[in-house]
């Protein structure tokens, strides 16, 4: 009853969020068995988000449905879930994820990143607009850009910080290399880190240990 009586003093836009979070899941669950019966339906909802509805600005409360767009992509990785089960290298099925993004009034508000594979049981990652992230717990005090892919001191700081590019693993063109190279040849770029999925690439970013240009993926397409 308690759960209930959240759900329905919710406003729309949580109550999307709270959905999308056990929706990605229950997609993830499908992908991890793609033999399992699917009904098609979630009658769930993530409570953890709905306890954040106090922190919603006035103007997120008032987003109706007809204000919002929703992005799903169910299987982010298609390429590394194909040369996983070939090569049997299932390293690369931690790059898979189930996206979930939402825009309100053309603006990006919210968004929802599964991991079916991480440690085996899976992982969640949602944020909403002015209420943090969740799902991950970032290193305190440390901004991104101060942090070091190598080179780390002692204490987990970097004496001087290195630039990294995260960019597609399947999905690499001629003008990308070009490009990447370039940068390199000019010191823009100390590392290079190539990932599949755009969701993936998403959080590799939220990790603490990388300062992360990213190319476009629709670029590296292209």
């Amino acid at each position: 009853m308690y759960e209930t009586d959240m759900w329905n003093k919710a406003s729309f836009l949580t109550r999307l969020v709270a959905s999308s979070v056990r929706i990605s899941e229950a997609a993830g669950a499908t992908i991890k068995d793609v033999t399992s019966e699917c009904s098609g339906v979630v009658n769930s909802f993530a409570v953890d988000v709905l306890r954040l509805e106090d922190e919603l600005s006035a103007d997120l409360k008032s987003v109706k449905p007809e204000d919002v767009v929703v992005w799903v992509d169910p299987l982010d990785g298609t390429a590394e879930v194909a040369l996983a089960i070939k090569n049997n290298n299932l390293t690369l099925l931690e790059q898979v994820t189930v996206l979930i993004g939402i825009a309100c009034r053309g603006r990006p508000v919210a968004g929802v990143i599964h991991q079916p594979y991480h440690k085996g049981t899976g992982r969640t990652i949602w944020a909403i607009q002015g209420c943090g992230v969740h799902g991950i717990t970032p290193a305190p005090g440390i901004p991104v850009y101060l942090v070091s892919s190598a080179c780390e001191l002692s204490n987990g700081f970097s004496a001087q910080p290195q630039r990294v590019v995260v960019t597609t693993r399947s999905h690499l063109s001629q003008s990308v290399t070009d490009a990447l190279n370039a940068l390199k040849e000019k010191g823009l770029v100390d590392v290079i880190e190539k990932y599949g999925g755009a969701g993936y690439k998403e959080y590799i970013g939220s990790i603490p240990k990388f300062l992360k240009d990213q190319l476009p993926e629709i670029a590296a397409k292209s």
